[in-house]
């Protein structure tokens, strides 16, 4: 559609944008208003779209809208009206017409719709205005939600939107016949994006969960800048190329040689198409013609296999105008520079974009497409079901060993066939030979912890032993091969419980005792959530009070963390320790069983606190006292759940709240009698008893004083 051909008053409208002289463009006082016009005439075109056609033709967007864009950008009311034109400018020709049209007349109408955009791709191809979008995109993102307008969504919305459309225009193949690694339009617009610095905008969008919202259009624009990309070549680049390749490219270059030479020299000796008057006819038996007669061939023998029913027959015409149009596909391979950038955004975008199993397993949740979690838990494939005689064997075997001290261990040495120790224990609860876990539990013969090592520390390397040998938690797909490499596993673990017990005990005397209990608490929750989920991420150790935000500030109880396998914060980026996602949970309950505090550290704590005279220090040691209790009843019921509690750790706790300590009239009671029953029955227990008395000794003294 040629400029002579447009419509009036749309000509006056363009003619009042403005003009550009030389590299500078000059507005007229009237151009909002007249891109206001444009818009309203967009609005109301025909089914041929022919203001969008006349406009293309006119090319109002290169010569005016570009210009305006990038000089006249902080006009505020303009930027946004130009932003707009542009968009329904450049919105897809499928979009303009519903659909692909079968009629001659609407196809051409369509196809050149699709030279326009085409056009417009080739005039965005610039640093500038890619500039100027990404400058202002830039500036509204930083605005937080309470400063952001109605109007600043709507910008960036379609700025967006108007990179997306730029993005989706189909290249011209007529047009781009060019070879490989040489720049095309969409090459020349992805590196105008990624010199503008939009790549990193983007970004930012797909990991900002403020900006969620934005999230299926840069989608879009993702996958439209991947369009005709080969993954393997984006993997491979930059990385040079092998001699392998090489060869195989030679060798594929020389066959086509070959091939290309055997086909010229069967041209130079095929005879010519002219059938001569001596050259003869056959009779090709088998094959019949029209009648009942066998075919009489009148060429050569060398055509013969080239023989068709058709041969001779002149092809239907069909005119050009009704033919239908061939689709052209050309594989070709993009310049280096924008294959490297695009290999760097898809490595930074998977890198970046926090996405964690469990994220997506609740927002599949959430979303209704699954039922619960439990449906995503990780199943084996190797899983052989027990027979008859494998049954036979097992309760055989229980009832054979059933009163030794290792019955577990006993049956697995004598299986016929392999299974897991928590197979074995799954099969032996569910025949009903075992009523709970524990009861498979390797005994061991209970040492007096005074005459081998000082502070109970054998008894801490029993617990720790025991809770070693404890592999309930294994899954059922775990094959024999894992098996023994968790018992390597399992070594490695006990080796770092018993170097972790000098720096535990010595944290127990500094007075860190109820943060060692919270910690020990954070690890047996967070083995409990894992269990639960059948998934696992990193999860912070949150102090809530004062004792705990000085011990995760102690030296010495950040290095207690790291020996656990605690990460420490990131610089800049995060504020508390977490717990990894790599750690197991059973790793995680032996960390927890490692920070026991010892019994015999227990009873000589309360002779190591300070002394504090009157009611004050005797409310805050009961207070302290009260929460240690608490923290201790949480723990054992995690342990309970767990299955690690044993019956002495649940009676300890359950005379505990017996051991609180007396009130104000029983300090000051002075009867003999009382005093030696209260000091019989408070001798074997531990802490807070051994303060009363002394607090009752030092009133006493006051009293006679």
């Amino acid at each position: 559609m040629d400029l002579h051909m447009m419509n009036c008053e749309l000509l006056a409208t363009c003619s009042a944008l403005g003009y550009l002289e030389g590299d500078t463009y000059h507005k007229e006082p009237d151009c909002l208003e007249s891109v206001k016009d444009l818009i309203r005439y967009l609005r109301h075109e025909d089914e041929t779209r022919d203001v969008r056609q006349q406009l293309g033709a006119a090319q109002i967007l290169q010569s005016d809208l570009l210009p305006i864009l990038t000089q006249h950008h902080q006009d505020k009311p303009l930027f946004d009206a130009v932003i707009r034109l542009m968009v329904n400018l450049t919105q897809p020709a499928l979009l303009c017409f519903g659909n692909l049209p079968k009629e001659p007349s609407f196809r051409h109408h369509f196809l050149q719709v699709l030279t326009y955009l085409q056009a417009y791709k080739e005039a965005f191809a610039s640093e500038k205005a890619f500039g100027v979008l990404s400058e202002t995109l830039y500036e509204l993102l930083q605005l937080g939600w309470e400063e952001r307008q109605e109007e600043d969504n709507l910008l960036i919305e379609r700025i967006l939107l108007l990179v997306r459309n730029i993005l989706h225009v189909p290249a011209d193949l007529d047009q781009e016949k060019k070879i490989d690694d040489d720049a095309s339009a969409h090459d020349q617009l992805l590196w105008a994006i990624h010199l503008s610095g939009l790549d990193d905008l983007l970004l930012f969008l797909a990991i900002s969960s403020a900006e969620e919202q934005w999230s299926l259009h840069v989608l879009e624009i993702v996958s439209l800048m991947f369009r005709d990309q080969n993954p393997e070549q984006l993997a491979g680049v930059g990385q040079g190329r092998l001699a392998q390749e090489r060869s195989a490219d030679f060798a594929e270059l020389e066959v086509l040689r070959q091939r290309e030479m055997a086909e010229k020299k069967t041209r130079a000796l095929q005879r010519g198409n002219r059938h001569s008057r001596f050259g003869g006819s056959y009779i090709v038996q088998g094959l019949k013609s029209i009648g009942e007669r066998d075919l009489i061939f009148h060429k050569g023998l060398h055509n013969l296999r080239n023989y068709s029913s058709d041969l001779g027959k002149q092809p239907k015409k069909v005119p050009k105008r009704r033919q239908a149009a061939r689709e052209l596909s050309i594989q070709r391979r993009s310049a280096l520079n924008v294959r490297l950038f695009l290999r760097d955004f898809c490595s930074e975008f998977l890198n970046t974009v926090p996405r964690t199993r469990k994220q997506i397993i609740h927002h599949l949740v959430q979303m209704g497409l699954a039922d619960s979690v439990k449906d995503f838990q990780r199943k084996g494939t190797h899983i052989v079901l027990w027979t008859g005689d494998q049954e036979l064997e097992l309760q055989r075997l229980f009832e054979e060993f059933r009163d030794s001290d290792d019955v577990l261990g006993h049956i697995m040495k004598n299986i016929t066939a392999k299974r897991s120790r928590a197979r074995i224990v799954d099969k032996l609860l569910a025949l009903g030979l075992v009523a709970e876990r524990r009861e498979l539990y390797k005994k061991r013969q209970k040492k007096l912890a005074s005459s081998i090592l000082p502070n109970g520390a054998e008894s801490l390397k029993d617990f720790c032993q025991e809770d070693l040998e404890e592999e309930e938690n294994l899954p059922e797909e775990d094959s024999e091969e894992e098996e023994e490499g968790g018992s390597e596993a399992e070594q490695v673990q006990g080796s770092l419980v018993l170097s972790n017990e000098n720096l535990g005990q010595s944290l127990h005397q500094e007075g860190f005792s109820i943060p060692l209990l919270w910690l020990q608490n954070c690890l047996i929750r967070a083995a409990d959530d894992r269990e639960e989920d059948g998934c696992s991420q990193a999860v912070p150790l949150v102090p809530l009070t004062e004792e705990n935000e000085e011990a995760m500030e102690n030296e010495q109880f950040q290095q207690l963390l790291r020996k656990l396998g605690v990460r420490p914060p990131a610089s800049g980026q995060e504020t508390f320790w977490r717990i990894p996602a790599k750690l197991s949970p059973t790793q995680l309950r032996r960390a927890a069983a490692s920070l026991s505090q010892p019994e015999e550290e227990q009873k000589l704590q309360p002779e190591l606190q300070p002394k504090v005279p009157g009611e004050q220090g005797s409310d805050e040691e009961h207070c302290k006292e009260h929460r240690a209790q608490a923290l201790r009843a949480l723990l054992l019921a995690h342990k309970k759940k767990a299955g690690l509690a044993s019956p002495e750790e649940e009676d300890a706790v359950g005379k505990e709240p017996l051991k609180a300590a007396p009130k104000k009239r029983q300090l000051l009671d002075s009867d003999e009698e009382q005093e030696e029953d209260e000091g019989r029955n408070s001798a074997p227990e531990l802490g807070a008893p051994g303060i009363q008395k002394k607090k009752r000794y030092q009133i006493e003294d006051d009293e006679d004083d």
